[in-house]
């Protein structure tokens, strides 16, 4: 009986020591906790004998994780801070790729504890070279002055230099030469300078670095480009124009591109081919089209360019010319075909509607361009539409821009349940017209016997389409046809809101005003279990609530309001714009953003192309002013003020914060960033995300 008694004191002894579990299992248990960083079990497994250097399948110990506590925990229980993984990756190294928020204490931690600093990975990267790209100009310093290799290179020929400037790490990268760093080593996959790595950005502060500290201005990267003319690919011209005064070499693509007509013209007497194509299958006469080069143009045509030449991604020159009104007449009075479609089919009088420019839908249709009658719609030409409708038009033919059997295949691989067989979807020309706001032709359709309960591409019918854009006229034009004022859509995903709940959400006073008179029943529910009325509380429009039976009087109702907040965190400009877009940030004052609302709603109901490097809808944005919050942040580029303004539909509640921007995660919508200039008060550009 005393022995047994002794067996079973001795086993719980052992099992209280963790002998109870083998060494595979006590090193899993570690590992799980320091993933998790549960410091009070990393402790207690350590107490318990596990070992702090065991290696996973990878051959990483438990120090690869980056907590800096239980690292700091680690090593001071043996923990070998230069253990290599498979990879040649010490812990150091995967310390500074990672996350900066954790890298960075994380690794000061190592480098301080005497981990070394030059162990390079079997690809022969060194922790400087992530640092360099991971930003943190401490750890940089620290590392060379801990003994780092500034000019160390990888395998691929990549230096701490060249990683800095693919990141835009301007400080770091102007440390680094400072301390020896080589501003013309060459490497990487395209075989790429530090030079050609900013203009990949469109850094601009970074370019005059590079130049200012004596990099090459004509070095060839694999594909034999030099830097001016990947600025020339990239669309940046006022760093093409700054490598050409540093000395660039030009080619008759970039003196096109340049509208450097002196330039092409020795070009093409010194017998170039005007048809030459780079490695993007740009002529030079793409070039010259994209920038408005109106005079280069005429020159490269009349030697011999080819005005039909399509690029790598179908477009012809006449593509490029979009917001070019004198290079597009260039073109097409020397043939282009003004029919022609890109890649996906578009012409051009098709992009021009689509951006709304008046003026250049004005001159292919005078020129003979082929309309048809969704577009003939679409920019109100009611004359086209009879003439179009005359001719055997079909006034319901459906268009979408995604093929039916796609989406179908889609939805299959991407849910559990098959495909919706809802009504069928795609744009009418009624559908076209009511988005262009055309009252007299959408009067003239309806008439006709365009179908009003059709669903559109979203869905939607022409009444939710008005509705949705607050066009009250157009509204009332439909209902009295019979368009159905209760009509919801077919498919439970779009939350079956009827013309009357969409109105409400979007605050369209006139059209809830209008639905209303025409019989709209505002106990209607939608697939939430939503009335009109809840969607208008929501939003805070006192006007609409009233308008549906509410309370506009509720103190409750002025207790959330969309908000207006200007950002004072210089980090949150960094964030939502690349380095090569501004020179610094900058807070705006109430004064500076006063009215600015006014300036983009002027903006965007001229006849002028709304400058963007998205596909923006106009009316769309023009629909939804009042239902914006405002975010505003100030940068300088080129000597220039800028004012950044986030305009965000939010889902409540809406927390205005002076750090940071929201972001396209956060929202229910997209968000629409217009950059105002700062003096003159006028849009330089709008851009949906």
């Amino acid at each position: 009986m005393g022995r047994t008694r002794w067996l079973y004191a001795a086993l719980a002894m052992l099992l209280a020591a963790g002998c109870g579990k083998s060494p595979q299992d006590t090193s899993e248990s570690l590992r799980r906790a320091v993933a998790h960083g549960n410091i009070a079990e990393v402790k207690s497994l350590i107490a318990g004998g596990a070992n702090v250097n065991a290696r996973d399948a990878t051959g990483k110990t438990p120090l690869f994780h980056r907590n800096a506590d239980i690292v700091q925990l680690l090593i001071a229980h043996g923990a070998d801070m230069n253990v290599q993984d498979r990879w040649g990756f010490t812990p150091l190294h995967a310390a500074l790729r990672g996350r900066p928020s954790v890298a960075v204490e994380t690794a000061k931690l190592l480098i301080r504890r005497g981990a070394h600093v030059q162990t390079r990975s079997h690809d022969d990267e060194t922790p400087l070279h992530a640092a360099a790209a991971l930003g943190d100009l401490e750890i940089v310093r620290l590392l060379v002055a801990q003994g780092a290799e500034v000019r160390a290179e990888t395998r691929t020929a990549e230096t701490p230099l060249l990683r800095a400037a693919q990141k835009g790490r301007l400080a770091i990268a102007e440390f680094l030469i400072a301390n020896g760093a080589d501003v013309n080593t060459q490497g990487g996959e395209n075989f790429s300078s530090p030079l050609h790595a900013a203009v990949e950005l469109g850094h601009r502060r970074l370019v005059r670095l590079l130049l200012d500290s004596g990099a090459a201005v004509n070095p060839t990267d694999q594909l034999g480009r030099t830097p001016a003319v990947r600025a020339m690919q990239k669309n940046q011209m006022g760093i093409a124009k700054t490598l050409v005064a540093a000395g660039a070499q030009i080619n008759l693509h970039l003196a096109a591109y340049l509208g450097d007509v002196a330039t092409t013209k020795r070009h093409i007497e010194a017998g170039a081919d005007v048809n030459l194509r780079d490695d993007l299958d740009h002529t030079a006469l793409h070039y010259a089209a994209r920038q408005g080069q109106s005079e280069a143009a005429e020159l490269l045509i009349t030697n011999g360019a080819d005005v039909q030449a399509i690029n790598e991604y179908g477009y012809a020159p006449l593509h490029l010319a979009i917001n070019h009104v004198e290079v597009m007449r260039v073109l097409l009075d020397h043939g282009a075909n003004l029919n022609a479609g890109d890649w996906s089919g578009e012409t051009a009088l098709e992009k021009a509607i689509v951006r709304g420019d008046k003026e250049v839908v004005s001159l292919l249709l005078a020129r003979g361009a082929d309309i048809d009658l969704h577009m003939a719609a679409h920019i109100g030409h009611l004359d086209k539409v009879k003439e179009l409708l005359a001719n055997g038009a079909d006034i319901n033919l459906r268009l979408s821009r995604i093929d039916p059997s796609m989406l179908e295949e889609l939805s299959a691989i991407y849910r559990d349940t098959p495909p919706k067989q809802g009504k069928p979807r795609g744009d009418t020309p009624l559908h076209r017209a009511v988005r262009g706001g055309h009252a007299d032709v959408v009067e003239f359709l309806a008439a006709t016997g365009a179908d009003l309960e059709a669903r559109g591409e979203g869905g939607q019918t022409p009444l939710q389409e008005a509705a949705d854009l607050g066009f009250a006229e157009v509204a009332e034009v439909l209902i009295s046809h019979g368009a159905d004022v209760n009509a919801n859509s077919d498919d439970p995903e779009d939350w079956s809101q009827t013309p009357l709940h969409i109105a409400a959400d979007y605050g369209h006073t006139a059209t809830v005003v209008i639905l209303l008179a025409k019989g709209a029943d505002a106990n209607v529910k939608d697939a939430q279990g939503r009335t009109a009325l809840d969607y208008a509380w929501d939003r805070r429009f006192a006007d609409v609530v009233a308008l549906l039976g509410g309370d506009a009087n509720d103190p409750a109702l002025a207790q959330k309001k969309l908000y207006t907040v200007i950002l004072r965190n210089p980090a949150a400009i960094e964030e939502v714009l690349s380095p090569g877009e501004h020179d610094g940030a900058w807070i705006p004052t109430e004064a500076d953003i006063q009215g600015l609302d006014l300036v983009l709603k002027s903006y965007l109901t001229e006849n002028t192309a709304i400058q963007t490097r998205t596909y923006v809808e106009r009316e769309e944005i023009l629909a939804r002013l009042r239902c914006y919050s405002h975010e505003y942040g100030g940068f300088t580029l080129d000597g220039t003020k800028y004012i950044l303004c986030n305009l965000v539909i939010m889902g409540l509640p809406d927390t205005p914060s002076e750090e940071r921007f929201t972001s396209r995660m956060d929202a229910w919508w997209g968000i629409t960033r217009v950059i105002f200039d700062a003096e003159t008060r006028t849009v330089v550009r709008v851009d949906c995300t």
